[in-house]
Formats: C-alpha cells, sequence, structure tokens
C-alpha cells in the first residue's frame, strides 16, 4: 500500500505528560513513539476522545532538537485506539499539533 502522509514520521521514544487543554486536569505519563511535521503518534495511558484538545509537555532535556521544540504545545486528538491491547496496557493516538512541530518553535511563546 503507498504511503499517503504529506510529510515522513521520524521514529522517537521521548518521554512526555499529556493533559486535557484548557481543562486543567491531571497530567497522564506517554511518550511520543514518533513525529512528522504536522503531528505526532502518542502512546498514553489515558484515553483520548477524537477532536479534543491536548497540552503536550516535555520532560528534561529531549535528544531530539525537534520534539524539544514541541515545549508545551497544544494538539488536537485526530483518532485514539479503542483500547489498551493487553500486551502495554497503553492506549495509542495521533495528534496534530496546532502550529507544526519545529526546532525552531519558541518555549517562550508557547500556550500555558
Amino acid at each position: 500500500m503507498p504511503e499517503k502522509r504529506n510529510s515522513q514520521r521520524t521514529a522517537c521514544l521521548e518521554e512526555c505528560l499529556v493533559r486535557r487543554y484548557p481543562v486543567d486536569s491531571a497530567s497522564c505519563r506517554s511518550r511520543i513513539l514518533n513525529y512528522s511535521q504536522s503531528g505526532i503518534k502518542i502512546e498514553t495511558e489515558c484515553p483520548l476522545r477524537n477532536d479534543e484538545h491536548i497540552k503536550i509537555c516535555g520532560l528534561g532535556i529531549a535528544s531530539d532538537a525537534m520534539v524539544a521544540g514541541l515545549g508545551q504545545r497544544v494538539g488536537k486528538v485526530r483518532w485514539c485506539s479503542a483500547g489498551p491491547p493487553p500486551d502495554t496496557g497503553l492506549y495509542e493516538a495521533g495528534v496534530t499539533v496546532i502550529g507544526g512541530v519545529s526546532e525552531n518553535a519558541d518555549r517562550r511563546n508557547s500556550p500555558k
């Protein structure tokens, strides 16, 4: 099956926290599985709803400049697995990052 994506994905296993936005809810430990110019695929402990907005908060210093540029960005959930597979117990979700993913993203002006 030919690839229909606009941009190539880059594999990644950086840890992050995810929380619903703008609601100040508890953070959910997650990790970024891969990313492209416009979005990321995450693995998370929390089930997410399609079209809900989430804040993605990096943990520490990411080894990848593109992921480090996420800082605290807001994204829109495009899809989330119906349930976690028994082997991991984690949900997978695709997120469109508002403003895109860029190593030049300014963390000082990111949404709070």
